[in-house]
């Protein structure tokens, strides 16, 4: 089992001046960011009038409290409002199937029989945590993964120290989902836009520390990464593999599949010739990383904040999402 259980905390008494320990959440929500901020960038931000990607995304994680913002968070909503977009514009986009949906995984064990013997555990509501199990490797450990899912379920960091209020919103909700591909790693791809407009991609393949990842811009160039570990060289990613007619069917995805929002990175995967739904990453990086500044540029320049980050006009099916019961295959959702 490949288990990764999210952003590590140091022990006591660290852990009190830690931004994941139990003091800094205490802290008003736009002093954590200008802390965090000034930690991950050396330097404060303009959140009033930011300029910059990074400190506009500041002002999302402030401000931005409308329901699209709360879907976006929300891993089973998402699932469902990638499959009608694209459905509605007739592109082929491959969702992973739930299995199960819930809050205890006890449930789940009770219909392990019927489960593949490759599949995925996730926390709904939150970021960087899941479990990668296949059976005709090891057998599951469920003692373990009960012990772990009762603390996903539970609110994180994300919410509490962070201050990222979409994950707050979402449901907390354990799921299974169908895993892709045949056990080699899946090659990911990420686009990144503004208003619907494709401003660059990325692709990788691995996972921490080890994974690789690959830049590019609208057009698929490369893009050389300032952190020299992460330039994989001449070395060919999965874009660099695509047919034109693949690219074009990734730039459309990506297009449609964000057109309605200010500013979304959504996270794709190609596997067996087809695209494959991941999440959307609302608050990628925290607005707290710089490795591309050409790039992360062209995201601000383009990037429209919206003047009613607490309105409810046109919202109404981004709620829909929120309030719709789970589907899954082997129980009747949560």
């Amino acid at each position: 089992m490949e288990l990764s259980n999210g952003p590590l905390t140091p022990g006591w008494p660290l852990r009190l001046a830690h931004p994941h320990g139990p003091l800094f959440r205490l802290l008003p929500l736009a002093l954590r960011r200008h802390l965090l901020y000034w930690r991950a960038m050396g330097s404060w931000g303009n959140f009033r009038r930011p300029r910059t990607k990074n400190e506009k995304m500041q002002w999302r994680i402030i401000n931005d409290r409308r329901p699209i913002v709360a879907m976006s968070c929300d891993k089973l909503a998402c699932k469902e409002y990638a499959r009608d977009v694209a459905t509605g514009e007739g592109l082929n986009l491959r969702i992973p199937q739930t299995y199960w949906v819930g809050t205890d995984v006890r449930d789940l064990q009770s219909l392990a029989a019927k489960l593949p013997a490759r599949w995925v555990l996730k926390p709904n509501h939150s970021s960087g945590r899941f479990a990668l199990i296949d059976t005709s490797v090891q057998p599951v450990d469920w003692e373990r993964l009960i012990a772990v899912c009762n603390r996903w379920v539970q609110r994180d960091e994300e919410e509490l120290g962070q201050g990222h209020w979409g994950y707050g919103q979402a449901r907390h909700l354990i799921f299974a989902e169908e895993r892709i591909g045949d056990g080699a790693a899946v090659p990911g791809i990420k686009v990144r836009t503004t208003h619907g407009n494709v401003l660059g991609y990325s692709a990788g393949v691995g996972t921490p520390p080890h994974k690789k990842r690959w830049q590019y811009n609208s057009d698929f160039e490369r893009i050389a990464r300032e952190a020299p570990r992460f330039n994989p060289g001449d070395e060919l990613s999965v874009i660099d593999l695509l047919s034109p007619e693949s690219k074009q069917t990734l730039a459309r995805l990506g297009s449609v599949l964000t057109r309605d929002f200010d500013h979304q990175r959504c996270d794709l995967y190609f596997a067996n010739n087809e695209f494959w739904f991941g999440e959307y990453s609302i608050y990628a990086t925290s607005g707290l990383s710089n490795h591309y500044p050409a790039a992360d540029a062209a995201i601000a320049a383009t990037w429209v904040l919206t003047s009613d980050p607490r309105g409810l006009i046109g919202q109404e099916r981004f709620m829909t999402y929120l309030r719709t019961k789970p589907r899954a295959t082997l129980s009747g959702g949560a």
